[in-house]
C-alpha cells in the first residue's frame, strides 16, 4: 500500500496520487489534513484507524507527503485547548513518519529535522556535501557586518523575510542586542536539480554538482526532491515534487515507480 499525506489543495500531491491511482499497480490511501487519523502503536498490530477502516502499518510499503503539517485544530475549543491538539498533532504525525521509516520508503520526509528547519544549518550541512552555499554571517559585532561587501542580502529571521539591500546605517548597531544571520543573495542564471530515488533530472549544471545534490539530499534522507540554484549557488531546497516539476512526464512516472517499487 501507498500512503499519501497532505492537504487536498496541494496540486503536486494530489496529482500523484491520482496517477498512482491509474496505474492501479498498488492500493493507495490518501490521507487528508481535514482528517486526523487515530494511531495505535503497542497494540498487535500496529496501524491507524482512519474512518470505519484499520489499516495494518505493517501493509504500508512506501510513503509521500507534503511536509509534516498540524491538522487544523476542532472548532469551539479554547486557545490552551488549541495549542495542546496542535502539538498532539504534531507529534503524533512524526511518531507515524519515524515509525513507517523503519519499515517503509519514506521519499520525503527531512531527517534530522532540526538540519532543514534552519537556514544556516542547511546551507551548513550542504556545504560539508560540497555544493557551493551563499555567503552567510552570524554576528552581534557590528563592524563584523560593515565588513561584508555591498551586495544584496538579508537577514534569515524570519527566514521570510523577502531579500533586500544592506543598508549600512544606525540600525545595523542594533544587532548588539542578538545575532542577526546575514545572507547574500545571488544574481544570475537559475537552474535546477531534481531527485527521484536514484535518478537525477538536470536542467543544466555540471554532472559532478548534479551527483553532490543527489548525495546531499539523500544525505537528508529525501528520495523525492529537488534544490535550485542561482548563479550556481544552492538557494533553495524543495521537500516534495512541485506541480510544475510533475508536469515534466519523465518525472512524474519515475515518482510513481519509486512509490510502487520501493527497495
Amino acid at each position: 500500500m501507498i500512503l499519501f499525506h497532505g492537504a487536498e489543495a496541494h496540486a503536486g500531491l494530489y496529482r500523484l496520487s491520482q496517477y498512482v491511482l491509474e496505474r492501479r499497480r498498488r492500493p493507495v490511501l490518501l490521507l487528508s489534513l481535514d482528517a486526523m487519523p487515530s494511531l495505535a502503536i503497542g497494540d498487535t498490530p500496529a496501524g491507524l484507524q482512519v474512518a470505519d477502516r484499520f489499516v495494518n502499518l505493517s501493509d504500508i510499503r512506501s510513503v509521500c507527503l507534503d511536509g509534516i503539517q498540524t491538522p487544523p485544530a476542532p472548532p469551539g475549543l479554547d486557545p490552551h485547548d488549541q495549542d495542546y491538539a496542535a502539538t498532539e498533532g504534531w507529534a503524533t504525525l512524526i511518531a507515524l513518519f519515524g515509525y513507517l521509516s523503519d519499515t517503509a520508503l519514506v521519499a520525503n520526509v527531512p531527517r534530522p529535522r532540526d538540519v532543514i528547519e534552519s537556514r544556516f544549518s542547511l546551507l551548513a550541512h550542504l556545504a560539508r556535501q560540497g555544493l557551493p552555499v551563499p555567503r552567510m554571517l552570524v554576528t552581534s559585532h557590528p563592524p563584523a557586518a560593515r565588513s561584508l561587501p555591498d551586495v544584496t542580502c538579508r537577514t534569515v529571521a524570519p527566514t521570510a523575510a523577502p531579500p533586500r539591500p544592506m543598508v549600512y546605517d544606525d540600525r545595523l548597531d542594533a544587532i548588539r542586542l542578538a545575532p542577526v544571520v546575514f545572507e547574500e543573495v545571488p544574481e544570475g542564471p537559475t537552474h535546477q536539480v531534481t531527485i527521484v530515488g536514484p535518478r537525477i533530472f538536470n536542467t543544466g549544471l555540471p554532472k559532478s554538482i548534479a551527483r553532490k545534490a543527489r548525495q546531499a539530499l539523500h544525505s537528508l534522507g529525501l528520495l523525492m526532491a529537488s534544490l535550485t540554484f542561482v548563479d550556481g549557488y544552492v538557494t533553495d531546497v524543495q521537500t516534495h515534487l512541485t506541480p510544475a516539476l510533475l508536469d515534466d512526464p519523465a518525472i512524474l512516472k519515475a515518482a510513481a515507480e519509486l512509490l510502487e517499487r520501493p527497495p
